[in-house]
């Protein structure tokens, strides 16, 4: 028989560790969650598949989720679509900053191109 001894300081507590939050910071904050690994989802068919397939519904089946849920989180599918064209200028412009600048101009371009690091999430591998 093992006797594990349990010290106060491996109990949590709300003075190191996780903060407390009020019942509206988590929820806002899962639901925060929940719309990013909807957009993953939606990135993921875009990259397989091409624009045309990316539907709530597609994307619910993905997530294995009722379209309901998609809808809620979004509105429509515009909605839906707005955030992933948002989320393509974040990793561009993060790209941008990634790329130091050249005296060299086509280089410099000829690097911004190269698909890595931020930009691996909306360029598929086979472009490079």
């Amino acid at each position: 028989m093992k006797v594990i001894l349990i010290s106060n300081e491996d109990k949590p507590s709300p003075s190191k560790g996780r903060a407390l939050k009020t019942y509206q910071q988590a929820r806002l904050q899962n639901t925060e969650n929940l719309r990013k690994l909807v957009v993953d989802a939606a990135t993921a068919i875009l990259q397989e598949e091409g624009p045309e397939a990316v539907t709530v519904r597609r994307v619910s089946q993905k997530m294995g989720c009722s379209t309901k849920i998609i809808y809620s989180l979004f509105v429509n599918k515009e909605g839906l679509a707005q955030q992933l064209y948002l989320e393509g200028c974040k990793l561009l412009a993060k790209r941008l900053e990634e790329v130091p600048p050249s005296s060299d101009f086509l280089q410099y371009l000829m690097d911004l191109g190269k698909p890595s690091g931020s930009l691996r999430r909306i360029i598929p591998a086979t472009i490079s």
